[in-house]
């Protein structure tokens, strides 16, 4: 009897099945690979940003309140502050804006705080806030372009400023002639007298206080007066002249000097430190002949 042989399963091509193991391993092992690569660029982009707050300059702390009641209608009730304060802290916050700059007219030097930044008519916000001054005091269809000379500088403005302190602080036309020029405003005062809102003082008599605006005449010529009593007896026809001055906002009084605020001083809104005699009056310097002294007749005596 013949043995049996054993009969071997076909192993044609249609019968062989893939090994599925060997493929899902090696497709993992492309994917591990694939997300060593990628991930650390990956990890990168989704950092989070770093602190805005310097390390130097730690993040601001809040306090955390309750809220307070309201007891007026409209919110927290306040004494209304005096023309006189107004003035004060219009001009304050405008010098502060400006970089807080000093200058002092006895050494005529310029001083800085270097904790700020030196403001100047020529950055595009402080140019934008001379703007503001000008279509204060002239009206907002003021030309624009009246404001510039032909190169693209600023006209001078330390008038405007002060015609501008004025207007921000309740001043109307009938107390202060505002104007782009400080002689306006000066010989209305000379002029009207008992109708004006301000009263022109001779500076070598008065005694200032915070709220006057002192006044220097600039670049004085031959048929130009040298002094207050020349000047408010000056003829009419010479009134009508467009004569240069310079103005200032006194806001402080410290035993022997003076601190006012002024608009186009060294190109910017500056507090100006000047000398007084021992009986408080004003010296006047090369840089600053102080001459008339304008006062609020409102204010207390």
């Amino acid at each position: 009897m013949s043995p049996r042989i054993p009969r071997i399963p076909d192993r044609s091509a249609s019968q062989v099945r893939p090994d599925r193991s060997g493929i899902a391993g090696l497709a993992l092992r492309f994917l591990i690979a694939l997300c060593v690569a990628v991930l650390p660029g990956c990890a990168t982009l989704q950092q989070p940003p770093a602190s805005p707050w310097p390390a130097t300059d730690p993040a601001p702390v809040y306090a955390v309140e309750d809220a307070r009641p309201v007891p007026g209608l409209g919110g927290e009730t306040a004494p209304d502050p005096t023309a006189t304060e107004r003035l004060l802290a219009l001009a304050l916050q405008e010098w502060q804006l400006w970089g807080r700059g000093r200058w002092d007219a006895a050494t005529n030097l310029t001083e800085r705080r270097l904790d700020e930044p030196r403001g100047l008519e020529a950055e595009p916000y402080l140019h934008a806030r001379v703007l503001l001054y000008w279509l204060g005091v002239k009206g907002g269809d003021f030309p624009i372009q009246r404001t510039r000379h032909e190169d693209g500088s600023l006209r001078p403005w330390s008038a405007v400023f002060i015609s501008w302190l004025m207007r921000g602080a309740g001043f109307g036309e009938r107390q202060f002639e505002a104007g782009e020029l400080h002689w306006q405003y000066i010989r209305a005062a000379l002029d009207n007298g008992a109708r004006a809102g301000f009263e022109a003082r001779d500076a070598a008599l008065t005694v200032p206080r915070p709220g006057d605006v002192i006044c220097a005449p600039r670049d004085a010529t031959p048929e130009a007066p040298a002094g207050f009593v020349q000047w408010s007896a000056l003829a009419r026809p010479l009134r009508a002249r467009p004569w240069p001055w310079h103005c200032d906002l006194v806001v402080q009084v410290d035993g022997s000097e003076l601190g006012a605020i002024g608009g186009n001083v060294s190109d910017s809104v500056t507090w100006t430190r000047t000398p007084l005699d021992a009986a408080g009056r004003l010296v006047p310097t090369p840089e600053r002949p102080w001459t008339i002294v304008l006062r609020h007749k409102g204010a207390p005596p």
